[in-house]
């Protein structure tokens, strides 16, 4: 298994020491991963991001190491965010297809 899927797996537990944004948002017990957009390009942040920029974001987060505004999204319409996720590119796996195909 290469870092990659060990790093999302890491995201999905709920118990481990809190070291990026992200895992202050996993760590809360009211916290219920639905699904997990995969992408291989490494430019696939930044760009998902440019597409979500209308909606709803938090300032900052998980964007510290590029010029983005933030790569943390509350989106308007799941499933046409989702269109634009596949189309850049995305594998839309459900959390607990990801929990059983990676471990």
């Amino acid at each position: 298994m290469g870092s990659f899927e060990k790093r999302v797996l890491r995201h999905l537990k709920r118990e481990k020491k809190r070291h990026w944004h992200i895992d202050f948002i996993t760590t809360d017990r009211r916290f219920e991963p639905v699904e997990v957009w995969v992408f291989r390009d490494k430019e696939f942040e930044c760009k998902l991001a440019e597409s979500l920029k209308g909606n709803e974001s938090v300032s900052g987060f998980g964007a510290t190491d590029c010029s983005c505004k933030s790569h943390l999204f509350r989106l308007k319409s799941l499933e046409s965010e989702r269109e634009k996720a596949r189309e850049l590119g995305a594998e839309i796996i459900s959390a607990g297809e990801v929990l059983k195909r990676w471990k």
